[in-house]
């Protein structure tokens, strides 16, 4: 008897095959990134959750704008925040707004189901780095990942470029430090050398009777 399981597997649509080998594409990162998912719809969330890891994002779940502030509170810093439109409490320009009036500097997603001007404009008012659109359809996904492979290359261009000027920074400052100590090691000789001369005069000194 036939289980169907075969033709399930050739039934397979193209753009859930093309979901999938874009996911293998992007998972090796060799930077880790963290994350904040704030989104109130439970199976949305999951499924985004699910998205962001597997592209690398370690992942941070919050139901509303109360949980994701409270984790801000706590100390926590994140790379990239994903903050749906429609969430509770308050929405998600309005939580985006209050995380930049907190200082945080994270890479901030507005994620619209109505993705429509005036939304639009809302996130970017709250100062929002970029805006995408939250669907469940497989076609919107994949534009999801290849928009935030871009956003993860520009933030770890940032990333190497800093610690590339950290790097040289530090390597400047042990230059200054071997260039400080054998400025130190010259004085000090020179004080040797001076005090060795101040001797020899006071010896010739007394042996010229004075």
């Amino acid at each position: 008897m036939d289980t169907g399981i075969t033709g399930y597997k050739r039934l397979k649509n193209p753009e859930e095959k093309k979901l999938q080998i874009k996911k293998r594409k992007l998972i090796d990162i060799p930077n880790h990134f963290n994350a904040l998912l704030v989104d109130g719809v439970t199976a949305t969330r999951r499924l985004e959750h699910h998205m962001l890891e597997s592209i690398g994002l370690r992942t941070e779940p919050a139901n509303n704008a109360q949980e994701a502030i409270q984790l801000l509170l706590t100390g926590l810093k994140f790379d990239f925040i994903f903050v749906d439109f429609d969430l509770s409490i308050m929405n998600g320009p309005e939580l985006v707004r209050q995380m930049r009036a907190m200082g945080v500097q994270s890479k901030v997603v507005g994620m619209l189901t109505n993705f429509n001007d005036h939304n639009v404009q809302m996130f970017q008012e709250a100062r929002a780095n970029a805006k995408v659109v939250a669907s469940s359809s497989s076609k919107s996904k994949v534009k999801l990942l290849e928009e935030i492979n871009i956003s993860i290359e520009k933030v770890k261009t940032e990333f190497n470029a800093q610690r590339t000027a950290a790097n040289k920074l530090e390597r400047s400052k042990n230059v200054n430090m071997m260039k400080l100590k054998e400025a130190g090691d010259k004085m000090k000789k020179t004080e040797e050398n001076l005090d060795k001369l101040n001797k020899n005069n006071k010896m010739e000194l007394i042996d010229d009777g004075f």
